[in-house]
């Protein structure tokens, strides 16, 4: 589990996660967040939204509301082989 000091948003955590986890699907990082911070999730959809959010991949209106765009990706990430 992540080190909480303060009170964290949802993309804060997943943000911490995605650090941590580097390209690892969106699917895999929200199953492992979830597992991780139930607290904070009410499933793991939820914790999967809130990945796709950083991501920017919630539609381009809610892109342009994201200042934090260091983990933007226009390609998709790595699928299972």
């Amino acid at each position: 589990m992540i080190e909480r000091q303060k009170k964290f948003t949802k993309a804060d955590i997943c943000r911490q996660y995605r650090d941590k986890y580097g390209d690892l699907p969106t699917n895999q990082l929200a199953r492992i967040i979830y597992e991780e911070n139930k607290e904070a999730f009410k499933d793991k959809e939820d914790a999967r939204s809130a990945v796709r959010y950083i991501e920017g991949k919630v539609g381009s209106k809610n892109r342009k509301s994201v200042s934090y765009t260091k983990y933007f990706k226009e390609e998709a990430r790595p699928h299972n082989p």
